[in-house]
């Protein structure tokens, strides 16, 4: 009998520190903001932010497709739910010279839904965002015709203003990030995607 109690207060006890990690670890979730100074509290916040980069590719088990110029402007709707994510609302989301060939002139890549973009603050200037609700489709002539997205897509990397040389103005980026197909028929099963956007004026992650 005494036996099986230390095995219940031990059982307890493990519960309890289980409790206490948890909390620990909630309560050192970071609030977040995108500021265009690096001052806590943030004393100037953007009215939207504007996003560019350079080549993007889709890379599937039919085609590699290259878009040459995307675009991403988006606009703060205040803190989400917790953990204190940030989120915006994609007003433009384009993409341009997209294809599987030299000239990059056989693809159309269309946003049908622009989503939103959650931003949660991870470290001092970094943190992750998720891509909720937006839709992509992607069609190269025959080979082709596929929309990616859904509920959610992510973890991007999210780097704030000069945290490192190639941030540049901040940063949001993807290493062959799965990306689920939502549409279109005879679709691969999977299909990565790779792309570095670089705000068009400083952007810091604060709180």
């Amino acid at each position: 009998m005494k036996l099986i109690k230390m095995f219940g207060l031990a059982a307890i006890a493990a519960v309890a520190a289980m409790a206490f990690v948890g909390a620990s670890s909630a309560s050192a979730t970071l609030n977040t903001l995108l500021c265009k100074t690096h001052t806590e509290p943030c004393n100037s916040l953007p009215a939207s932010v504007h996003f560019v980069a350079g080549t993007t590719v889709l890379k599937t088990s039919i085609v590699t497709v290259l878009c040459l110029g995307s675009l991403v402007v988006a606009t703060p709707l205040g803190l989400g739910t917790a953990p204190a994510r940030q989120v915006f609302h994609n007003t433009a989301l384009t993409w341009t010279a997209c294809g599987t060939n030299v000239a990059h002139n056989n693809c159309t890549v269309t946003t049908i839904k622009p989503g939103l973009v959650n931003v949660l603050r991870t470290a001092l200037n970094l943190g992750i965002a998720l891509v909720e609700g937006a839709e992509v489709k992607v069609v190269c002539g025959e080979v082709l015709s596929c929309t990616y997205g859904g509920p959610t897509v992510g973890e991007f990397a999210v780097e704030g203003a000069l945290h490192t040389a190639e941030a540049g103005h901040g940063k949001l980026s993807a290493n062959e990030l799965t990306v689920p197909v939502v549409g279109g028929l005879l679709c691969p099963a999977t299909s990565k995607w790779t792309a570095s956007f670089e705000a068009l004026e400083h952007l810091f992650l604060v709180g």
